[in-house]
């Protein structure tokens, strides 16, 4: 079977390097490829999109195969690990470039070389026409799924959907200027959600920019073009093309306020509407994954490479450089460890007790909705430990043999709960389910960790129950000791 190599920086949440990984990924999968993907930090809740294929930390030094058929290169440290660290053979070398400003997207010194660049705009397209005319431009594509969801009749303003990993201030107020209506903010800091056709049907509107506004036109679902760099709004047949060169980002037109946010939303919502079946069709006909995919994949094997060629090493003491600094590059904010944890799930051996052989470990990003489901049988109960560090957590779902069980039953080592997090001082939190498993268990949860507001809670909710344990004994000890308490009394007045 051919095999390619995918690299990223990291594997963990929804943002838009890492979704147009799993994107090329599949379509490899699809063209009969064995997919091996490797970055410097992997966690779910991205993981759980990856069945499908070998995701590798680089850091481990776990990849077992250096023989490729294809190399994806998205990111250059990754390309740089690689050449430090492994003998990496290819037939084929992809370049990958989604930004024309993010510092981790200029080109590797194999920009010369390669089979081909692919660019993800026509702005990106042009902050290297300088260094090469070997690019191909893929768009955001969109998955044939998106494409098929059943069509709709008619269209009222009533549910709409912010989607955005950096919501600005003025859409903040619109949300509370759209107080009519149903208005949910879908993204990191608010709530993270892999956008699905599924989740894109329930809108009667998205307000979004990138990969999204793709999806929409395929979804036949109304979209207003709008974020922290400012945007068209609606989209039209006249405004089209320079929303695309600029990848839908918004760049490329001016910031607006709130109010005309507002105005252009309610007025113009119907002729949007209208609009729809040209936007889908203009979809199908630029922005399908498959089409876009196999174009790219066609120019690159087209290219007669029979014989392996390796990646050109660094010269000394410039690979001693460059080998350490990839190697730090888990400590860049990005893929930082305070954006992950870790979680267990126990269960019991013949013995009926917990032990370290019959446990699933995985890693996680914080703030994610995360779910893992395990065939396994447990006597009695289980223990489910949410992290590795102080935390707090939220239960959303247990399903143990296709059944619910009652979370309100679920005992605990927290310090506090809040109504719906439970708040853990320790690093070994956990819970303990008093059920027993005949085949299969699915657990959905959300891990975050502790702020500064929340040890203000947690302390002023201990000072409550101090001196609620104060009242209650000096209580106590007036009732057994009567004589000494008036005495006290006494002692208290005559001073």
């Amino acid at each position: 079977m051919k095999t390619v190599l995918i690299t990223n920086l990291y594997l963990q949440k929804y943002t838009g390097s890492e979704l147009h990984v799993i994107d090329i990924a599949n379509e490899f999968k699809k063209n009969n490829y064995d997919v091996t993907i490797a970055v410097f930090s992997k966690s779910y809740p991205l993981l759980a999109e990856c069945e499908n294929f070998k995701v590798v930390e680089l850091s481990d030094k776990s990849l077992d195969n250096t023989k490729f058929d294809i190399l994806f290169i998205q990111h250059y440290p990754t390309l740089d690990y690689l050449k430090t660290h492994y003998h990496i053979q290819y037939k084929h070398l992809i370049i990958s470039k989604l930004s024309s400003f993010n510092g981790f997207e200029t080109l590797p010194d194999e920009y010369k070389t390669a089979d081909l660049i692919s660019v993800v705009s026509q702005e990106c397209k042009e902050s290297i026409s300088n260094l090469t005319d070997n690019i191909y431009v893929f768009k955001n594509s969109v998955s044939d799924n998106f494409f098929s969801l059943p069509k709709r009749n008619t269209y009222t303003l009533k549910n709409i959907a912010i989607i955005s990993n950096h919501v600005p201030e003025e859409l903040y107020a619109l949300k509370e200027q759209l107080n009519e209506y149903n208005v949910q903010i879908i993204g990191a800091g608010n709530t993270p959600t892999l956008v699905t056709p599924t989740i894109l049907s329930k809108f009667d509107l998205v307000i979004t920019i990138g990969r999204t506004v793709q999806q929409c036109f395929a979804a036949k679902i109304p979209v207003y073009v709008y974020d922290h760099f400012g945007g068209p709004g609606y989209i039209t047949k006249e405004n089209i093309h320079k929303a695309q060169n600029f990848n839908f980002s918004g760049r490329g037109f001016d910031k607006k306020q709130t109010q005309e946010i507002f105005q252009n939303i309610i007025n113009n919502y119907d002729i949007n509407v209208s609009n729809l079946s040209y936007l889908n069709e203009y979809a199908q006909e630029n922005f399908s994954l498959t089409k876009t995919f196999n174009s790219m994949l066609q120019i690159v094997t087209n290219h007669t490479s029979n014989e392996f060629k390796s990646l050109k090493p660094y010269n000394e003491p410039e690979n001693i450089r460059i080998q350490t600094y990839s190697e730090m590059m888990l400590f860049t904010p990005y893929i930082h460890a305070d954006y992950l944890n870790e979680s267990q799930f126990y269960y019991t051996d013949e013995a009926n007790e917990f032990n370290e052989n019959n446990s699933y470990s995985w890693p996680i990003t914080n703030g994610y909705t995360i779910e893992r489901h395990f065939n396994v049988s447990s006597n009695e109960y289980f223990r489910f430990d949410p992290a590795k560090k102080p935390c707090k957590c939220k239960l959303v779902e247990i399903i143990i043999d296709s059944n619910k069980i009652n979370l309100a039953n679920v005992t605990c080592n927290r310090i506090y709960n809040n109504g719906s997090f439970d708040f853990f001082l320790t690093s070994d939190s956990n819970y303990i389910f008093n059920s027993k498993i005949n085949k299969t268990v699915t657990i959905r949860y959300i891990v975050q960790p502790l702020n500064y507001s929340d040890m203000e809670i947690i302390e002023t909710e201990k000072n409550k129950e101090m001196k609620e344990l104060i009242f209650k004994y000096n209580l106590l000890c007036k009732k057994t000791h009567p004589i000494q308490t008036i005495n006290k009394k006494i002692k208290a007045h005559r001073q």
